[in-house]
């Protein structure tokens, strides 16, 4: 059943629930929305343009993108319980693998309220100090199980490292040499 200002709301009227009330009663609240927030952790940066998916909806699975600072207002949803997921597209090749799940957020939707679900998480900032600090030219080497980074040291002389959530690093301190062709 649908109203003008309010959102597709489904009943389930079972032939017992039929004989036991007369008259019928069916009341339709007013919609709640949900505000998702998509964290790119990859780039480590708000995820524009990401498909995020709301499961629960009686209109089916609803898709919806994201804007430039990855957030995205759904419309007005019914009450009730939904899943938040966003879609992962990974291109090997030839091969593009589209997948969800991976982060999945469960919101109640409420009548006139706004929920936020975050999905993703921003890269944590570890600050690395060595006493007394190494002389200028000296560089920290972050590996990691996908990526290497030099690191040149901050104003303090700490070094700045933001490894992917869960990953093991390796850090030394290397030498920065530069050649020049001449």
């Amino acid at each position: 059943m649908e109203a003008a200002g309010y959102p597709v709301t489904p009943f389930d009227v079972t032939p017992e629930r039929q004989a036991a009330a007369e008259p019928l009663r069916l009341e339709i609240l007013p919609g709640g929305r949900v505000l998702v927030r998509v964290w790119d952790e990859a780039a480590d940066a708000p995820c524009a343009g990401c498909t995020v998916d709301l499961l629960g909806s009686a209109r089916g699975p609803l898709s919806l993108s994201t804007d430039a600072e990855g957030a995205v207002l759904s419309p007005l949803l019914a009450p009730g319980r939904y899943s938040v997921t966003v879609e992962r597209v990974r291109s090997l090749g030839s091969v593009v693998n589209v997948h969800g799940g991976d982060d999945q957020r469960f919101v109640e939707i409420e009548p006139h309220k706004t929920v936020v679900a975050e999905l993703g998480e921003r890269r944590r900032r570890v600050q690395v100090a060595f006493s007394p600090p190494p002389p200028p030219g000296w560089r920290l080497l972050a590996a990691g199980s996908d990526s290497v980074s030099a690191i040149d040291p901050s104003a303090d002389g700490t070094f700045v490292v933001r490894p992917t959530r869960g990953e093991e690093m390796v850090l030394s301190l290397c030498w920065a040499t530069i050649t020049t062709a001449g």
